[in-house]
């Protein structure tokens, strides 16, 4: 069902769904690393506490699950990295996507206006022309009515 509903969105539609996942996803990460860092601060004070005592198996205990947490950290850090650049990607392709669609609706309306001119001969290019950028203008968003686009 979700792949019918997919091929029917257009190109600005799966960026911008794409780009709000990672942004979804990196706001995650984030939370999870500031968890981390809580609880890494928090065994910290547990191992201080630990230390005068001599409970030489509670103190080992602690300080590896201090190193697990720590190697949690650097791993999520890692993937918010990972995501943020594919988020920025995903920014970068939607704005292109925006660039596109400005352009094929400023050429469309230079044919359009062509097109009206009573002195002008209309052409069987121009009109081709004219029906390729709808198309590519229904690619990009998506709509099956591309008049109102130009």
């Amino acid at each position: 069902m979700t792949i019918g509903i997919a091929r029917n969105k257009g190109e600005l539609a799966k960026a911008e769904s794409t780009l709000r996942e990672h942004e979804e996803k990196v706001e995650r990460l984030r939370s999870l690393i500031r968890e981390r860092k809580l609880e890494r601060q928090q065994i910290g004070a547990l191992v201080q506490e630990a230390a005068p005592s001599g409970d030489m198996d509670k103190l080992v205990a602690l300080q590896s699950r201090a190193v697990a947490i720590e190697r949690s950290i650097v791993e999520l850090s890692a993937s918010e990295a990972e995501c943020l650049e594919r988020m920025l990607s995903a920014r970068r392709y939607l704005y292109s996507l925006y660039v596109r669609l400005e352009k094929l609706r400023q050429e469309a309306t230079t044919i359009k206006r062509k097109l009206l001119l009573p002195d002008e001969a209309i052409t069987i290019e121009d009109r081709a022309n004219l029906n390729r950028l709808k198309v590519q203008m229904k690619a990009i968003t998506g709509e099956s009515k591309t008049d109102h686009l130009i």
